[in-house]
């Protein structure tokens, strides 16, 4: 019979099969034969012939056989659970090791698929955004920078927060007017590659004195730093005040401002808990390397603001340099805000270097009246108390507040930074 299982002892004879309502016959002996059927147990006959059956266990030895006799019955009996359980089990741990081996191939073919759409899309950014400036090596990687105008002292131009060299554009038309003014893309920004060093203060002004140096410009320099770039600035002129003219710093960071700093006034991700930062900033080199950076970069549309002093044409190559999944890597690195201060800490005063502190007079705003309250409170502190400090760093250090500026002194009032250059290049030549 297909599919039966026969239960019978290790010392069973040969048997013909039945698996019918048959009634009992004199000659034959009755086993149990078993069938799982609808989870149902069909008890069936076995046939023994009487020849085989005594020669295999001979006279007197019926009652020792290791056959199980059983009554032939005709109605269902339903399965024990016990009887099923070791297969259930077993079809459960299939089923689950089919669905881990599916999952890790479907995780493996993603991570290719990811890895493959963004070296196409590092192709295609190379195609739609042609470099402005030059690479310049500085010891198997490179940097970007861009010069206009001529004269000396030399004007370098550092940028605010993570911002590529590009944003500087409209400043440097106006300071060219004056003299040689150039931008310069840090490690992962605009076109300059990334670097495998953490982008601290230190490690920016590091990379800024090789580059200065590889492409032979002769110092002394004026470097100005916008918001975050106060502190590259400080940490180069500290390294190397020998080579540094002058300073202009625009609005500024400094050190002890997380002290006072209202909630608010932070990015979206640095409200959150500092393991959640952690985890996001170590995710985020992988994130990049198998497209997830750039497919939510893509999802979240284009930019279509125009900066101030940006043409529309301009403005679309700003935002694209912006959203490159390197500069994303590159901004990200773990606890740098909270580094660059110690290292700007460390480095102390300026000796007696031209300073011009350029402070914003507008407080931001965010639309909230309890959160503006706060934001205009601490804003009293950063213009009288925090500012200044920055103008004390040098002897001859001074603070302007530049009353209709926002924190972007660049945009809103760009002609106060050129003054502040303007001060400091006549000063230096002995005008």
């Amino acid at each position: 019979m297909d599919g039966g299982v026969l239960i019978v002892g290790r010392d069973s004879g040969v048997a013909d099969l039945h698996c019918s309502n048959v009634s009992p016959i004199e000659t034959v002996t009755q086993y149990l034969f078993a069938t799982q059927e609808a989870q149902q147990i069909t008890l069936c006959r076995v046939v023994a012939k009487p020849d085989v059956y005594a020669s295999r266990l001979g006279t007197g030895r019926a009652a020792r056989t290791d056959l199980h006799i059983a009554p032939l019955r005709d109605e269902p009996t339903t399965v024990s659970p016990a009887s099923t359980a070791k297969p259930t089990n077993e079809v459960r741990y299939g089923a689950m090791r089919v669905f881990v081996r599916g999952f890790v191939v479907i995780l493996i073919l993603g991570l290719l698929a990811g890895a493959i759409y963004e070296r196409v899309g590092k192709q295609r950014d190379q195609e739609q955004l042609p470099r402005v400036g030059q690479a310049v090596d500085i010891g198997g990687r490179s940097l970007n920078i861009y010069c206009s105008g001529s004269g000396s002292p030399s004007v370098i131009l550092d940028t605010g927060g993570s911002a590529p060299g590009y944003s500087n554009m409209p400043l440097q038309r106006l300071i060219a007017k004056e003299t040689r003014a150039c931008w310069f893309d840090r490690a992962g920004l605009g076109w300059s590659d990334p670097s495998p060093v953490t982008q601290t203060s230190a490690a920016i002004a590091a990379d800024l004195h090789e580059l200065l140096r590889a492409v032979k410009m002769d110092p002394p320099y004026i470097l100005v730093g916008q918001s975050f770039s106060g502190f590259n600035v400080r940490v180069f002129t500290k390294a190397h005040p020998s080579e540094v003219a002058g300073v202009v710093l625009l609005d500024s960071v400094q050190e002890d401002q997380q002290q006072y700093e209202p909630r608010s006034t932070l990015a979206p991700v640095n409200r959150l808990p500092a393991v959640v930062r952690g985890g996001l900033c170590r995710a985020t080199p992988l994130a990049a390397k198998i497209g997830l950076i750039r497919l939510v970069m893509s999802a979240s549309g284009p930019d279509r603001r125009v900066p101030s002093g940006f043409t529309p044409s301009e403005a679309i190559v700003l935002h694209r340099l912006e959203s490159q999944p390197k500069a994303i890597v590159a901004s990200s690195g773990c606890d740098v805000w909270e580094k660059s201060a110690a290292e700007a800490r460390e480095a102390g005063g300026l000796g007696d270097v031209r300073l011009v502190v350029l402070t914003a007079g507008k407080p931001m705003t965010v639309g909230n009246p309890e959160d503006d309250r706060d934001i205009q409170a601490f804003h009293e502190i950063w213009v009288h108390q925090l500012q200044p400090r920055l103008a004390a760093l040098s002897t001859r250090g001074r603070q302007v507040i530049v009353k209709e500026s926002s924190h972007a002194i660049a945009g809103d009032m760009p002609s106060a930074a050129v003054e502040a250059v303007r001060q400091i290049l006549s000063d230096s030549r002995g005008r």
